[in-house]
């Protein structure tokens, strides 16, 4: 059993370093494009977001008004016992 968790923890140890190195050279690839005085292009980042907003917005009303209607419902059902 103790053999088990052993390989387990060296391959979470392989896979956490792995993802360090990927993380760490991203940061160094960014740092390096900022460095050079090349702009990251983020507009289709803040478009997608923009559009999703409105998206979001009107699946949070329809859910509170669906909400405010069950309350309602039940608040009158109790009035009426």
């Amino acid at each position: 059993m103790n053999k088990i968790f052993k390989a387990v923890k060296v391959a979470a140890g392989r896979v956490e370093s792995k993802v360090a190195l990927a993380t760490g050279a991203a940061v160094v690839g960014t740092s390096k494009a900022m460095a050079a005085g090349t702009p990251i292009d983020l507009s289709a980042v803040t478009d997608a977001i923009a559009t999703g907003v409105v998206a979001i917005g009107t699946i949070g009303v329809a859910v509170l008004g669906v909400r405010a209607a069950v309350a309602t419902y039940t608040w009158v059902r109790q009035a009426i016992k």
